[in-house]
């Protein structure tokens, strides 16, 4: 996607200098990356510390220079067969990452994909109403896998 290689080579030629502005104690002084406000002040002070931490910073800027090779992977995967699979999208993206998200799905003929309206990447993991779908799925997953059934659609 457009969008998905533009954010690609600005991240990649970033990774060069955010390793070193967090070196220096820049990105702490600028919380770069907020923790989310809804969070328990210990939960918000861990995450906000862990996000000026330059091991989370290296680990990131890798992940994204990996993201070419990670694409050509999972291109080249073909199936899980039948392993339980959930995917969980939020509902405000583009078509076309829904779309890639129905085409994750389909590396397994078990599998679900629930796309949460209204929701957002991040209000999937912080907003109580948003994550009870994520935790309902992973719940599903390992249920599904304990008693050798298929995911409940």
């Amino acid at each position: 996607m457009g969008k998905g290689r533009a954010m690609y080579e600005q991240t990649r030629r970033m990774g060069a200098v955010i390793p070193w502005l967090t070196r220096l104690g820049v990105i702490r002084l600028t919380n770069l990356y907020p923790a989310h406000p809804d969070l328990p002040p210990k939960q918000r002070a861990q995450i906000e510390a862990f996000n000026s931490s330059i091991q989370q910073w290296v680990t990131t800027v890798e992940e994204f220079r990996a993201t070419p090779q990670t694409n050509a992977q999972v291109s080249n995967m073909g199936s899980l067969g039948d392993k339980p699979l959930a995917v969980i999208s939020a509902g405000e993206q583009s078509r076309d990452w829904l779309e890639m998200q129905d085409e994750l799905a389909a590396l397994s003929p078990n599998s679900i994909h629930r796309v949460v309206k209204g929701a957002t990447h991040e209000s999937l993991l912080y907003d109580k109403g948003d994550s009870r779908a994520t935790s309902t799925a992973i719940e599903q997953v390992v249920q599904a896998v304990r008693t050798d059934r298929p995911l409940t659609r």
